[in-house]
């Protein structure tokens, strides 16, 4: 029987001059071959040339976060941020395309990250020629604006605006739909509004409060613009007469089902005879039979053992013996 010669394993020479063999991949823990590593940006750290994370962790990793993130730029700004790898949104353009181009031809793959790595060698060569170096591929967080992410701003701003436009309509300033939008949270915090017909007339005051207050910036009338306001409210029934009338109507009508429900549930109380229903759950002779009796046994040595069931006290008396009778009938006297 011929003999299977095992493969010696092949080195391979990364960018730092090193010969490697296998790598740790950090999130699997695993040693792999270096094909399946991509090349380190960080060369004070990864002095092997390799990533400490592998490509199919980093491929489980991207989709993990676009998940969580439902967006390609913010997801590959995460990577980028712990791989420690530069972002640059022209790389991000240009794997755009090129994962476009896969479609189109039929064709898919997991290697995003891999892809956009790639694509960003590109752009910086073409940035900064043949004199690249490899502190160019180092993250550097992006220029930050007041509130976080650039990228976050972006797309909160973009969500912001659309949100805005639909609820107010467009052509109107920020400072008009922050308004509308404050007022609208005011009347809804002390108002019913759970219809869309109740939401609209809010939202028709709102305009109005609106105007009134641009009146009010440009020093003109607001007489009319107030009288508008008050007809509207007159309409929705939130003037403060009617708000008061419709509570008062709501506080009766609760304390009317309060009083049904005490005569209904809990027997009312003489006061010409305060222990007819002193005890109607009958709490304290249970607190005698199960408690006070057993406790009595305990420490002065008795044998009361006579038990009635809960259902039957109200009907039957509880014959509880007396110590000192109990002491008597044994001794027979």
């Amino acid at each position: 029987m011929a003999r299977t010669r095992r493969k010696k394993a092949v080195g391979v020479e990364t960018s730092t001059g090193i010969i490697v063999v296998s790598a740790y991949c950090r999130k699997c823990r695993q040693q792999l071959p270096p094909k399946n590593f991509l090349a380190a940006t960080d060369r004070d750290i990864d002095t092997n040339g390799l990533m400490s994370i592998c490509t199919p962790c980093i491929n489980d990793m991207y989709e993990k976060f676009y998940q969580a993130e439902i967006s390609m730029k913010r997801t590959i700004l995460r990577l980028c941020r712990i791989l420690n790898l530069a972002y640059d949104e022209s790389a991000i353009s240009a794997l755009k395309t090129h994962l476009a181009t896969m479609e189109e031809r039929g064709k898919t793959t997991r290697s995003i990250f891999g892809i956009y790595k790639t694509k960003l060698l590109s752009v910086q060569k073409k940035s900064f020629g043949e004199s690249v170096t490899a502190e160019d591929f180092v993250f550097v967080e992006p220029t930050t604006r007041v509130g976080g992410d650039p990228l976050e701003d972006v797309d909160v701003e973009i969500d912001q605006k659309k949100y805005w436009e639909l609820t107010w309509g467009a052509g109107l300033t920020p400072d008009d739909y922050e308004c509308m939008d404050f007022e609208l949270s005011q009347w809804q915090a002390t108002n019913k509004c759970d219809t869309h017909g109740e939401l609209s007339l809010m939202k028709i005051l709102c305009y109005i409060q609106n105007d009134i207050r641009k009146a009010r910036i440009a020093d003109t009338s607001t007489a009319q613009l107030e009288k508008r306001f008050m007809e509207a409210m007159t309409k929705a029934a939130l003037t403060p007469d009617k708000q008061n009338a419709a509570a008062a109507g709501k506080s009766h009508e609760t304390y009317g089902e309060w009083i049904k429900d005490i005569e209904e549930t809990t027997p009312a109380e003489w006061w010409e005879n305060q222990e007819l229903y002193k005890d109607v759950d009958n709490i304290v002779e249970y607190i005698k039979l199960y408690i006070e009796r057993p406790m009595r046994n305990f420490v002065t040595g008795s044998r009361d053992f006579t038990v009635e069931e809960i259902s039957d006290i109200s009907d039957t008396p509880i014959n509880i013996i007396d110590d000192e009778e109990d002491i008597d009938f044994m001794d027979g006297e």
